[in-house]
């Protein structure tokens, strides 16, 4: 699923492209246009040229678009239109393009190009994420509370045969079924399931429990996980109240596998 953080990237990058594409010169051509975008893929394609011809607009019959042109379009942009953008997996309906017509006629147009674009670009598979996940993972904790805990561990797995994801039934037979040995060495902290929510205040949690120099490759985390997941849950299980607690976070890849953050964390 897209986040304001995604859609941001996105725009900016477009316009780095734009910049680019004239050189040292200020001025942006129509023929820089034409010989940036000539072997785009179309969504992204589409995109740039918008953004080029609505900068173009803003001059007038004739006028040029510079640097600062598009520096000035990215911002009125953000704040026309970026906070009505629907963060969901599909393109905006026409009722959404509508709405956001009632805000700036002049965007709307350019906020269903920007979201296609967005929605265009190819997701990691769950391998890829798991791997990117272990190594950002490194040093941090989901919380800082308990006086001893393992590694926060990232694993890829096939989804349950018979129950859907979400749910707790599904994760237990996911886990159950997973050739991992590894993943496997958790079955004995799984006694007593305590919650399964959707993961959103835990990731808030999550960020504000690292120490200050941790907080920003936490956030880049949260963010790398709400970007390529769709579904994400936070499951909680009490090994002992006394003893400790079982955390995962799951949510189901482009390509149908879960993937899972791991951690326990016990009191000695």
């Amino acid at each position: 699923m897209p986040t304001i953080r995604d859609l941001r990237e996105a725009l900016h990058s477009a316009i780095q492209l734009l910049k680019d594409a004239a050189g040292n010169d200020p001025v942006i051509s129509k023929q820089n246009l034409e010989d940036l975008v000539r072997d785009m893929d179309l969504p992204i394609r589409i995109f740039v040229e918008h953004i080029y011809y609505l900068a173009q607009e803003k001059e007038g019959p004739g006028g040029r678009v510079t640097r600062n042109d598009l520096d000035k379009l990215a911002i009125e942009i953000e704040a026309k239109i970026l906070d009505e953008m629907e963060l969901t997996p599909e393109p905006l309906t026409q009722v959404e393009i509508d709405r956001m017509a009632l805000v700036s006629p002049v965007h709307a147009g350019l906020g269903r190009d920007w979201k296609n674009y967005v929605l265009s670009r190819p997701k990691m598979d769950s391998e890829e994420l798991r791997t990117a996940l272990a190594v950002m993972c490194t040093g941090l904790n989901f919380n800082g509370f308990y006086q001893s805990q393992s590694n926060i561990r990232a694993f890829a797995i096939p989804p349950a045969a018979t129950e859907p994801w979400p749910s707790l039934e599904s994760f237990l037979e996911a886990f159950n079924n997973s050739p991992d040995q590894d993943l496997a060495g958790y079955s004995q902290y799984l006694e007593n399931p305590q919650e399964i929510s959707t993961a959103g205040v835990f990731f808030l949690e999550f960020v504000e429990a690292q120490s200050t120099e941790n907080r920003g490759r936490a956030e880049e985390v949260v963010h790398l996980m709400t970007a390529q997941l769709e579904q994400i849950r936070y499951i909680r299980f009490i090994t002992n109240y006394y003893e400790g607690t079982t955390y995962f976070v799951v949510g189901r890849a482009a390509n149908g596998n879960l993937v899972l953050l791991a951690q326990v964390q016990l009191w000695n």
